[in-house]
């Protein structure tokens, strides 16, 4: 099996060859061509020569690029009349599949682009209608690009001041499928003004418009997510949004690089020798996962479970028991799945070890995924009994969405739930509370004293040091700064270009500073208003113990006042809140993405709108760059998130789930948790006599 699906691979989608009158270098080969895109990782690129297509030209590119797997698109570049202060271009692309001599003279004779021949005009006085010629694309099942943004030919010399332009936009918005912009910034404007506007989201591209192979550039990387062909195109345009980036990389592709370990790329299922008939479910088959895969489907039997079963056997998942393929019952019914062996590869190319799919998942074996089988859900759901397992399974997949800042430290979502809740516990009587804590901590101690969480802390141990050691033998492909150009002529850029990136690496810096004030601030702001809470509660229980009793003693002549006086006094612990209250307004202030004002300075921008200016700055002036440097300064970058990962893998005693956190709780189970169990133990004694 090879395919996984739809991928995003890197995409031109206006490209020229040495057919174009205007090309600079005409002894460029199609060999040339392919190598070039090769090396630039294009995976599709279209031909779109100016009113001309070139078919053997055409033909010749897909055959070459079939030896390097580069799928080539036929199309062509038209000059429209001028309907604004210049002509506009579009371009028409085709099915790769399509009758390339039939369409080239429909396209001709159906055009002014006769006239070539005809008058013997050159191709760039030639000018096409855009609404007739778009009708005639549309007819022989052509897409339809067409100049946007600030880009030479666009669409906007059109103006907007007059009803009758505006209308024209409208129009031709309603039969082009894509807009081809200049620069990445003009996304916002179309997003927030012009699509609204026309009632419909069409997707935008950048391109090359290259005319010298031997000067290959883009500004900024397509990327589609799509099969590499026109079809794969075709299906694109469903999804404007999410199949269609302009930049670096699109963020899934950024996730999967940094968490390696926790994305399967393949799976494989081989026999394990013997040779009867009924060994024949899978011989020797690699199942490849695509990264964005979020549901399997099929008919009932069709191996949904099956697949499901197997990942979490080579991954020492949870509820074995509760396997529905791999089933006492079923696969595991007269030793047939002893006859299969699987593993399980991750991005990180690290293979679990090889399992029959009759193994036995230790139970103090670390899960690499999370599986609820179906039948899982059917017995927490259904049975009484089963409401705290499923409470349990729910809190751990909330707690994933829980913010660092408001988790107050705590590892999992029980000991947050338990932190919240100890202000409401101490509204109970204080033996009670007392009891209550002595009894959790006993209970704590005791679950940490057991020979299975030390197998846990060990085994979670080492999984977090082979992340650690997979991402540091990992680190981004060094890049060698390029040397500046004998002429100067870069000098300034990249003096710019330095001094934004290290503004840029200063601002994040300094947001990574407030958020570990913001997470302390909110941990101080709890414990606070838990304290005060109990307080209140101790003042609440008191001044009714004090009202009752004294109605009994004012029988007798006794005020009670003359016995007891009560006084609490909220100031300072209400004015230590309300300054934790302004800090962590202050930061959140400081961390809130909003869009500034037009009119503000740099130094009146909050933390995170610097951020957004800085990496502006820096997309605008990498735009005037050269590759080489572009290269080296991504380099950069990746360099420094890759620093910061492997610190943040190492972590702190008090940051849970690190390798510092799992090495202090080792440590203390291992040396002082028999005493801490005797003494608390002692404790809850006193309290219950």
């Amino acid at each position: 099996m090879k395919s996984i699906g739809s991928e995003w691979n890197q995409w031109d989608l206006h490209f020229h060859t040495p057919s174009s009158y205007d090309y600079q270098d005409k002894s460029v080969t199609s060999k040339d061509i392919i190598q070039k895109m090769k090396s630039d990782g294009i995976s599709t690129f279209a031909v779109t020569d100016h009113h001309l297509i070139d078919v053997n030209r055409i033909n010749e590119l897909k055959a070459e690029g079939e030896k390097s797997g580069i799928h080539v698109l036929p199309g062509i570049e038209f000059l429209s009349d001028a309907r604004g202060n210049e002509p506009i271009h579009f371009i028409a692309i085709f099915s790769e599949n399509c009758n390339l001599d039939h369409l080239w003279g429909v396209i001709k004779f159906g055009t002014s682009i006769k006239d070539v021949e005809g008058q013997g005009k050159k191709p760039n006085e030639v000018y096409c209608d855009l609404i007739d010629t778009c009708k005639l694309i549309k007819e022989n099942d052509g897409i339809i690009t067409i100049h946007a943004g600030q880009k030479h030919g666009t669409i906007e010399t059109i103006t907007n001041s007059l009803p009758q332009t505006m209308a024209q936009k409208r129009d031709i918005a309603d039969v082009v499928d894509i807009y081809e912009l200049g620069k990445e910034s003009d996304q916002a404007g179309y997003k927030k003004h012009v699509f609204p506007s026309i009632g419909r989201i069409i997707p935008m591209i950048m391109c090359s418009d290259n005319h010298d192979i031997k000067k290959y550039d883009r500004k900024a990387k397509l990327w589609i997510k799509g099969t590499p062909n026109f079809e794969g195109l075709k299906y694109a345009l469903n999804e404007p949004e999410n199949r269609f980036y302009i930049g670096d990389e699109p963020d899934v592709i950024g996730r999967v690089k940094a968490n390696k370990t926790k994305y399967i790329e393949k799976i494989h299922i081989a026999s394990t020798g013997t040779t009867d008939n009924l060994n024949k479910w899978f011989v020797n088959v690699d199942i490849p996962l695509n990264p964005e895969l979020v549901s399997i489907i099929g008919n009932k039997g069709s191996g949904k479970s099956a697949l499901a079963d197997v990942i979490g056997i080579c991954c020492d998942a949870e509820h074995q028991k509760e396997f529905q393929f791999l089933h006492k019952d079923k696969f595991l019914k007269k030793g047939l799945a002893g006859k299969f062996e699987a593993t399980v590869q991750f991005s990180s190319k690290v293979e679990t070890p090889k399992r029959t799919l009759n193994h036995d998942i230790v139970s103090s074996s670390v899960p690499k995924v999370r599986y609820l089988p179906q039948s899982y859900f059917e017995k927490v759901c259904n049975e009484i009994g089963s409401a705290a397992e499923f409470k349990k399974e729910i809190e751990n997949v909330v707690f994933q969405y829980v913010p660092t800042a408001d988790r107050l430290n705590q590892p999992t979502f029980q000991n947050l739930i338990a932190k919240k809740a100890e202000s409401i516990e101490s509204e109970l009587s204080l033996l009670n509370v007392e009891m209550n804590e002595a009894n959790k901590r006993i209970v704590e101690l005791e679950n940490r004293s057991s020979p299975q969480y030390l197998a846990q802390l060990s085994a979670k141990l080492q999984s977090k040091l082979e992340e650690f050691s997979q991402l540091e033998n990992s680190p981004p492909a060094l890049v060698v700064e390029p040397l500046a150009p004998i002429d100067g002529g870069e000098s300034s850029e990249g003096s710019e270009l330095d001094r934004w990136t290290k503004q840029l690496a200063a601002v994040q810096d300094s947001i990574e500073v407030l958020q570990r004030e913001l997470r302390d601030s909110k941990l101080k702001q709890s414990d606070l208003s838990l304290v005060k809470r109990d307080l209140e509660a101790i003042a609440t229980n008191a001044n009714s113990s004090i009202k009752s009793r004294g109605a009994i003693l004012s029988k007798y002549g006794i005020t009670v006042s003359e016995l007891i006086e009560v006084k609490f006094d909220w100031a300072k612990i209400d004015a230590a809140i309300a300054q934790v209250d302004f800090v962590i307004s202050e930061i959140e202030l400081k961390l809130m993405v909003s869009a500034p004002d037009p009119t503000a300075k740099y130094e009146e921008l909050n933390l995170a709108q610097m951020a957004t200016y800085c990496r502006e700055q820096l997309g605008t002036i990498s735009q005037k760059i050269s590759a080489e440097q572009k290269e080296y300064q991504n380099y950069l970058l990746a360099k420094s998130q890759w620093e910061k990962s492997l610190i943040a893998i190492q972590g702190a005693p008090e940051n849970p789930d690190t390798v510092k956190w799992f090495e202090n709780e080792l440590a203390i189970v291992k040396t002082s948790l028999v005493g801490d169990l005797e003494e608390a133990r002692i404790s809850r004694l006193a309290i219950t006599n």
